[in-house]
């Protein structure tokens, strides 16, 4: 009797756990609660913005602020460099060959024009300074050139643009024109007063090397500047050297 009492009780048991195997199987895992279940059972919702916004849910939030970017500081406009006279520098050699150089009074004369009318350079000079420049157009064609092309800077550096500042030039041809001058002037569309030295003694208490060369006289006719060549750099330093003595500076 208790031997049969014991075998139904394990088949009742084993009933019940495939009973509950088969409603499992059935009826599946319980699904979550949705959103609006919980709204209608009072659930508390809680939202991916809720969690990641505290400040949404009523509570401090714990960002801080940014500062703001300092604006960038104003720069001042670099000074502009006044204009020098540019320093006289070359070689003994050729020191040696100038009579007068800077710091002397430059030498005066009347020398004839084009029109073979004697001037006196003295009448010439500007009230503020001179460009005074030697050149000597020669009898060769690449030469005469050069002389045109020199006359033309002239015209056009500091005749044109700084006359009325009252500097001026005065261009001096050394040598015999041998009737090309006038077209030489010509050519370079030069303005201002082109006198001849035929014999060259004028030039002579200048300097003893062959032309071109400039002179830059202040006011009171002394040699503030010079060159005994011509080239990209001498018309540079010509310019620079006029617009600090128009400046008043030295």
């Amino acid at each position: 009797m208790r031997c049969q009492w014991h075998r139904r009780t394990e088949l009742i048991s084993i009933a019940s756990m495939v009973l509950g195997l088969g409603l499992l199987v059935s009826l599946g895992c319980p699904r979550p609660v949705s959103q609006e279940k919980a709204k209608v059972s009072g659930q508390p919702q809680v939202t991916s913005q809720s969690v990641s916004n505290p400040s949404a849910a009523g509570q401090p939030s714990t960002e801080t602020e940014q500062p703001a970017t300092p604006p960038s500081p104003v720069t001042e406009p670099a000074p502009k460099t006044e204009p020098k006279i540019p320093p006289v520098v070359m070689a003994e050699v050729d020191r040696a060959q100038c009579k007068l150089f800077v710091g002397d009074g430059a030498a005066l004369a009347a020398l004839p024009n084009l029109e073979s009318q004697e001037t006196d350079v003295k009448q010439l000079l500007g009230s503020k300074g001179t460009v005074l420049v030697f050149f000597s157009a020669g009898e060769s064609q690449r030469k005469r050139l050069l002389a045109s092309n020199l006359l033309a800077d002239l015209q056009e550096d500091i005749a044109k643009v700084s006359g009325s500042s009252g500097i001026s030039v005065v261009a001096i041809h050394v040598g015999d024109d041998k009737g090309q001058l006038a077209a030489v002037v010509k050519d370079a569309q030069a303005e201002f007063p082109v006198l001849i030295d035929r014999d060259g003694k004028y030039y002579g208490q200048f300097a003893t090397h062959a032309p071109p060369a400039l002179y830059l006289l202040d006011s009171s006719g002394k040699i503030v500047w010079l060159d005994i060549e011509y080239s990209r750099v001498t018309r540079e330093n010509l310019k620079q050297a006029v617009a600090a003595l128009v400046a008043g500076k030295s």
